[in-house]
């Protein structure tokens, strides 16, 4: 769904720059944005870059590039040399901006900020076809208003059963500079069990729809 939320946004207006944002950390935004990423670049001919801007716990670098000894903060100081601190991943079929840092940045707001920020998404979105960036949660920083200039659309990742509506409410009321490009809100780590007890409304119809099975 959140692939063919995106694939239609691109069409209808050639956007190439998405970022996956939450409320607080934990819920699930590295393993969708890397999910994400991979399922374009496996799935089509599309260039696909995925950036790891969270300067504070560098958990979609930890995956997908732990190696990784230069990214994203050095890209910053050369944007125009993108290419070189990009790490290809061949097994997702995509390149990976990772992160790498031993410590956190204390003035990743004011980094996220420069010119030089929007000189290296420019480089992205001119040398790839989709840019996905993962960004720090919007409850506990202000990283998240510094990177919306620079994106077309987001994903709002949610925590099932744990994240407060409350908190979430007051994010999505706090972040009015990106409110009317979230493309989709993802529930993520759902428990089964009571999901199917939610959709039961759909009755068994919608459960056999993709499978053989058949009534007696």
């Amino acid at each position: 769904s959140i692939w063919a939320t995106i694939n239609i946004a691109q069409r209808e207006s050639g956007s190439k720059v998405f970022c996956v944002v939450s409320s607080v950390p934990g819920e699930g935004k590295t393993t969708i944005a890397i999910n994400l990423a991979a399922h374009f670049a496996l799935h089509s001919k599309t260039r696909v870059l995925v950036i790891d801007a969270d300067l504070h716990r560098h958990s979609l670098t930890n995956n997908v590039a732990p190696d990784a000894s230069v990214g994203f903060k050095e890209a910053l100081q050369e944007p125009t040399a993108l290419a070189k601190f990009v790490v290809r991943k061949e097994r997702l079929n995509l390149d990976a901006l990772p992160c790498p840092a031993s410590e956190r940045t204390t003035n990743a707001a004011e980094l996220l900020g420069t010119k030089e920020m929007e000189q290296l998404i420019e480089v992205a979105r001119q040398t790839y076809d989709l840019v996905i960036i993962e960004a720090p949660p919007m409850a506990a920083v202000v990283d998240y208003k510094m990177i919306a200039r620079h994106c077309s659309g987001f994903v709002f990742v949610i925590e099932w059963g744990k994240t407060s509506q409350r908190l979430v409410r007051e994010c999505l009321s706090d972040a009015s500079v990106l409110l009317d490009r979230v493309h989709c809100v993802v529930l993520n780590k759902v428990d089964p069990t009571a999901l199917r007890s939610i959709e039961h409304y759909k009755g068994d119809g919608f459960q056999n729809y993709y499978t053989d099975q058949k009534k007696a």
